[in-house]
């Protein structure tokens, strides 16, 4: 029988942590149907509500459903702040009963660190450890493992909707699962392979305490007899390596790279328009795999869409559309939009320290670094118009391999960057596999572009353009669609004023 606690109180070894109506069993003064201390913010078709028929435990559960809203984008998120208190590292699991009827895309329990300046320092989710969670089950109980330490102040929990279907939650938990056991040999072997990838490779290697985090990983591993007991211990690593600067690396268990190395997780395909005024747009999204086959498809595609537009009308202005690029793996991204780029080196990655430098390329449909092809058209395409006009257009979604798709059009000659700034994860990573299946994707070099340029952190634009999420018309694209117009001056960068330099540039073509 539940208990009626307005807090739940978890004290074992000093850990204190508080889910305010963790069963959902008291209401909203306000709104009987929700839930007291839970938000939610609910998009079109979506609803949230108490229900007292179908229930875990208690008189209620949280009831989220969706009939109508079919856009791969959109869910439903719930949410409540937590206190914690610890004074030693910990290793916890925040839980939940969760049931589901017809759930088309996934349901989620996710949890956000915070310290107490109210920083993010990590942050963990059942689509992170790879736990399927589409279709129809009874109650079942799913669970998260984090770690905490004195530095964490607050825990930012919840769940959520995404697709059609409905779902019901009841019964959130914290345990204290910490355990002073010995680590087993194959543990502490995995354990400490783990360290040596880092300590050797990693981006910030030379401020972290590596003493001090090897005795941290041991102790979180306490107990453990697989290596995948010792994933929570890795995930501190990552969060070690955050504290010092390295905002880019991740560990993902083996499912996830079993199906990062046969499908594109990301799902979305590339599209292209003409917008008139010989002008093109080509959109590139994500691509998450390391496929060589669907690598080159996607490269393919771009280099059609360019093909199919540059054949039908007389482009001299190319928009490339890079703000929902969240990143992946660069070099489709690159091979496809070749044509626009350049035969040319377009890039250098650099590690700390001297002569560490690794250029990466385009070339006659080829794209690699270090003179190693990683992704090919094989029949590459070479635009009608030379040197054309190109307005790349980023935004905050515009991440990791989609900000190195970025750079690699920075210092390009009559090419413009519009939108606002990139997400910020600027840096190479290198992805070590594990003796077990599950990958390190480990942050090991900085970035410049073609002209040596240093990127550290967003990318700014040269042309900053904001974009209200209340304005219906693409103000990012329409200021774009200007430029492309000679409506308004072109601004290159380094040149404040170069409107008669373009003009001059395009009656030489």
């Amino acid at each position: 029988m539940k208990k009626y606690y307005f807090f739940l109180f978890i004290l074992s070894n000093s850990l204190i942590a508080q889910i305010s109506n963790p069963g959902f069993e008291i209401t909203r003064d306000t709104i009987p149907s929700l839930p007291a201390s839970w938000s939610a913010w609910a998009p079109k078709h979506y609803s949230w509500r108490l229900d007292s028929a179908t229930k875990h435990s208690g008189a209620c559960s949280l009831y989220i459903n969706n009939e109508q809203n079919t856009d791969n984008n959109s869910f439903l998120p719930f949410s409540q702040v937590v206190d914690i208190s610890v004074e030693t590292l910990k290793k916890i699991n925040l839980s939940v009963f969760v049931k589901t009827n017809h759930v088309s895309q996934d349901i989620g329990l996710w949890c956000q660190l915070w310290d107490e300046k109210n920083k993010k320092t990590g942050f963990t989710s059942l689509q992170a450890l790879q736990i399927q969670t589409s279709g129809s089950r009874d109650w079942t109980q799913f669970s998260i493992p984090l770690t905490v330490g004195p530095d964490v102040k607050k825990l930012l929990i919840g769940g959520f909707l995404k697709g059609t279907g409905e779902v019901w939650y009841d019964d959130f938990a914290i345990e204290d699962v910490s355990s002073n056991k010995a680590v087993s040999k194959k543990a502490s072997a995995f354990i400490r392979e783990v360290i040596s990838i880092a300590e050797k490779n990693s981006i910030v290697k030379d401020s972290v305490n590596w003493e001090k985090v090897r005795r941290d990983m041991l102790s979180l591993a306490g107990g453990a007899k697989t290596t995948r007991d010792c994933y929570p211990a890795i995930h501190y690593l990552i969060r070690e390596l955050n504290a010092k600067g390295d905002n880019h690396s991740g560990f993902y268990p083996p499912e996830f790279n079993a199906r990062h190395k046969s499908e594109n997780t990301d799902g979305r395909q590339p599209e292209s328009k003409y917008l008139g005024n010989s002008t093109a747009c080509i959109a590139v999204p994500g691509f998450s795999s390391v496929s060589k086959k669907l690598g080159e498809a996607f490269a393919t595609k771009i280099q059609a869409l360019i093909k199919t537009l540059d054949s039908s009308y007389t482009i001299t202005t190319w928009i490339v559309d890079l703000r929902e690029n969240t990143g992946g793996n660069m070099y489709p991204m690159i091979a496809g939009l070749g044509p626009l780029l350049g035969d040319d080196t377009l890039g250098y990655f650099y590690l700390p320290g001297p002569n560490k430098t690794h250029p990466w390329y385009y070339s006659k449909g080829i794209s690699g670094s270090d003179g190693t092809a990683l992704c090919s058209v094989k029949h590459p395409y070479t635009i009608r118009q030379p040197n054309p006009k190109i307005i790349v257009l980023s935004g905050s979604n515009t991440a990791s391999s989609g900000e190195m798709t970025l750079v690699s059009f920075k210092g390009k000659a009559n090419t413009t960057v519009v939108g606002s700034a990139s997400a910020g994860y600027s840096t190479g990573n290198a992805g070590h596999t594990l003796r077990d299946g599950s990958v390190l994707n480990l942050c090991e070099s900085y970035c410049t572009d073609r002209n040596h340029k240093a990127y550290r952190g967003p990318i700014q634009p040269d042309i900053p353009v904001s974009q209200s999420d209340s304005e219906k018309t693409d103000q990012v694209l329409q200021h774009a669609i200007k430029l492309a117009s000679d409506e308004l001056p072109l601004i290159l960068p380094g040149k404040p004023d170069n409107r008669s330099d373009h003009n001059q540039d395009r009656d030489h073509q």
